[in-house]
């Protein structure tokens, strides 16, 4: 897109963000020409582009407080002279051109000499020239200046010799030459949307040529005035000072109008300069951005009769105890310009505490200029920004119900100089909805209470408080605390919860504690639960949420047997439960029980690291959790315990000796004995029997089973087989009550 039509495009964009809008600009039809009816060539009208993006809606023309705060220089003035010129339009590099090709425009050039500044920029000379630019730019100066001349033919000259108040721009950023101090800029013509001139008193955008009532020649009478719109009723007899709609000084030619007078003008400026002298630039484009807002706003009054600054509700939907920084809204109105100048959003109404703005999430791709004039097309640019999202976060785990808060945005122009008109505020409703089986959720922030931390209806939080119980009758949790290592909650009626799980959630979204109902010391008398907690389960400060929930069911029939060396739990399933867990513990009640991996079927094995003690009970216990919908998502309460107690362990016999040796002569006779071993058995009463177990070939040698006597059983021959070694063992007949010895036999030669 051309430099010069992207001013449409950026004014379009300022516009819809002024009124928080992000609907795109409306597109015409390619190479679309809104072009007066005389116009015959292109060259008469200039070139189009090849998108036109149509200019912001009308709203009316500038105010006066506008222009005056827009403008760089104020004068009275007289002009000398008007002439149509080519100006050379700032190179355009957007599209990566290394050196962007020279583009031209035509433009008027006008002489004033000044009477008196009003309103003065960096010098002040006695004679100065400005420009009124072309929105149409063209490749040759020859094209430019066919522009220019159209230009000046068709201006208006009725005024050219009025002094006349005129509001100047430094500078412009399509129009290098006025960077000088000796050229300004005043405005733009367009011809392309058929606005015409965009700077003479019959403008309908922008009225910054303010001619006086009488000619520069003509004798004066009274206080100078200044037409502000053009006249448009016969004349009449001078009015009152300052504004005036049917003022008009003695000796002035021509019809009367709306006029001020240079006091009341110079009362204005002065006004606005007592604002925004000494501020940033941000403050003063903060001033003239609100003007223009007003302007609007009354337009937009004037045509629509509705004064209500609510926008549209917005709504949203999230499941209660989620982590802080839950997003609501994936979306926000939140924007910035630069690093340092950011918009602003708050929130407002009883449930504005529960919710944040968060990180930046993203940036919008298509960036946004905001300048110092906003109707005078072309004019200076002095910030540029993105768009950005941010969303909209809890900042802490919300019970169910429906959360009510006012969104107010300011956005980040009107934020300097806090234009408290120019805040959109959005009615937000944030539906929040607990699980299915969920009997009451609220808020629990506890605080120091003495030797406690506690929460009831004078100290902390404990809201909301009252619910309907299982019994669907009314009931109210009163105080809950931690002290002496035990909870106790002060329950109306304490029966009322029967059947429960109370659920303390972290600000993290986890289940930092769960209490089941059923399993509580009841104190009838006083209304109280206790629990034995041993561990301070909150601190002084905390932010909780509590669920009270359905209990999860405790499983039954729980078993367990033991087949080498594992144990085998079984239990019988429930429906709806998410999951179960196998405890165990041996040695005693009073043993800490053991958690194994949880698992969804009914039956677990379970083989201890060091093997199964003998003489030991082993006892286990079955949970289970629920879905988070029928019951609560906590570990219920542990079943009854089913226990396995190992019998008691056998000693081994002990031998006498690992190793026995003896010698026999080879002509020894079976029956003859060779020798005897020996063990003894640690297990009192228990008997011994004795067997060769290996290492007898051809079973020379045999053993008294009782006594442990090994004799010959078979012939010998030293030629044949000189030595015998043999294991003995020594057996109780009970598992694990064998030991062995080794016998050495050694067998002597004989002369035959």
């Amino acid at each position: 897109m051309n430099q010069l039509k992207s001013a449409y495009l950026l004014f379009a964009i300022i516009v819809a963000l002024s009124c928080s809008r992000d609907e795109p600009a409306a597109v015409a039809p390619e190479n679309a020409v809104k072009s007066p009816a005389e116009a015959t060539t292109k060259a008469e009208l200039g070139r189009a582009p090849s998108t036109v993006y149509a200019p912001a809606p009308y709203d009316g023309n500038a105010t006066l407080k506008e222009r005056i705060a827009t403008a760089d220089v104020i004068g009275l003035v007289e002009m000398l002279s008007v002439q149509a010129v080519v100006e050379e339009l700032e190179p355009n590099a957007s599209q990566g051109e290394t050196t962007p090709a020279r583009e031209y425009a035509g433009a008027l050039k006008f002489t004033f000499d000044v009477r008196q500044y009003l309103k003065s920029g960096d010098s002040s000379p006695s004679r100065l020239k400005a420009i009124v630019g072309s929105l149409d730019q063209f490749d040759s100066q020859a094209e430019a200046l066919v522009v220019a001349n159209r230009m000046l033919s068709e201006r208006d000259s009725q005024w050219d010799t009025h002094a006349a108040i005129v509001f100047l721009l430094n500078e412009s950023d399509q129009f290098p030459g006025t960077e000088s101090n000796d050229l300004y800029f005043m405005s733009v013509w367009d011809f392309t949307f058929g606005l015409g001139d965009v700077y003479s008193l019959a403008s309908e955008r922008n009225k910054i040529w303010l001619p006086s009532t009488t000619p520069s020649n003509a004798q004066i009478t009274g206080e100078l005035r200044f037409y502000t719109d053009v006249p448009e009723q016969p004349s009449q007899p001078a009015g009152v000072a300052g504004y005036g709609a049917s003022a008009r000084t003695s000796g002035s030619s021509g019809s009367s109008g709306p006029t001020i007078t240079m006091s009341a003008l110079k009362a204005e400026i002065a006004s606005i300069d007592s604002v925004t002298s000494g501020q940033s630039e941000a403050y003063k484009l903060c001033v003239a951005r609100m003007y223009l807002r007003e302007r609007e706003t009354a337009h937009r009054l004037a045509q629509q009769g509705n004064a209500d600054k609510y926008e549209p509700t917005k709504t949203a939907e999230i499941g209660s105890g989620l982590a802080a920084g839950t997003v609501v809204f994936d979306e926000s109105l939140e924007g910035k310009i630069t690093d340092t100048w950011k918009s602003k959003t708050w929130f407002e109404g009883e449930d504005a505490d529960l919710f944040t703005i968060g990180d930046v999430t993203s940036e919008l791709p298509a960036s946004y200029t905001l300048r110092n004039s906003f109707y005078a097309h072309g004019g200076k640019f002095l910030i540029e920004g993105k768009r950005v999202i941010r969303p909209l976060e809890t900042v802490r785990p919300i019970p169910g119900g429906v959360y009510n808060l006012t969104w107010n945005f300011q956005q980040a122009m009107y934020v300097p100089c806090n234009d408290t008109d120019a805040i959109y505020r959005f009615p937000t409703i944030v539906t929040v909805t607990a699980p299915a089986g969920t009997l009451h959720e609220l808020f629990f922030d506890p605080v120091a209470d003495g030797s406690t931390v506690a929460a009831d209806s004078s100290n902390g939080i404990l809201k909301p408080a009252s619910f309907t119980d299982t019994n669907n009758a009314s009931a109210s949790l009163q105080r809950i605390e931690w002290a002496s290592d035990t909870v106790k909650m002060k329950l109306s009626p304490h029966t009322g919860l029967a059947g429960q799980t109370v659920d303390f959630i972290e600000m993290d979204g986890s289940v930092s504690l769960s209490l089941q109902v059923d399993a509580a010391t009841v104190d009838a008398a006083n209304n109280t639960l206790s629990w034995s907690v041993s561990s301070q389960p909150w601190h002084d400060g905390d932010k909780l949420m509590l669920r009270i929930h359905k209990a999860v069911p405790t499983p039954q029939n729980v078993s367990v047997s033991l087949s080498e060396g594992t144990f085998t739990v079984s239990w019988s399933a429930f429906t709806d439960a998410a999951g179960y867990r196998v405890q165990h513990h041996k040695g005693g009640s009073d043993a800490e029980w053991t958690n194994l991996d949880a698992t969804t079927g009914t039956s677990q094995a379970f083989s201890p690291e060091s093997g199964v003690a003998c003489g030991t009970t082993y006892e286990f216990r079955v949970q289970a959790r629920g879905n988070g919908t029928t019951y609560s998502a906590a570990w219920g309460t542990p079943s009854e315990s089913a226990s396995h107690t190992t019998g008691a362990c056998n000693r081994a016999p002990v031998f006498d000796s690992a190793t026995y040796s003896f010698s026999i002569d080879e002509n020894t006779s079976p029956r003859n004995s060779v020798g005897f071993v020996s063990a003894t058995d640690p297990d009192e009463g228990d008997s011994l029997l004795y067997y060769i177990t290996a290492g007898n070939d051809a079973g020379r040698f045999a053993i008294s089973g009782n006594e442990g006597l090994i004799f010959v059983n078979g012939a010998l021959d030293y030629e044949t087989v000189s030595s015998y070694t043999l294991t003995v063992e020594a057996r109780d007949g009970r598992e694990g009550g064998t030991s062995s010895a080794t016998v050495d036999i050694s067998v002597t030669d004989v002369a035959e």
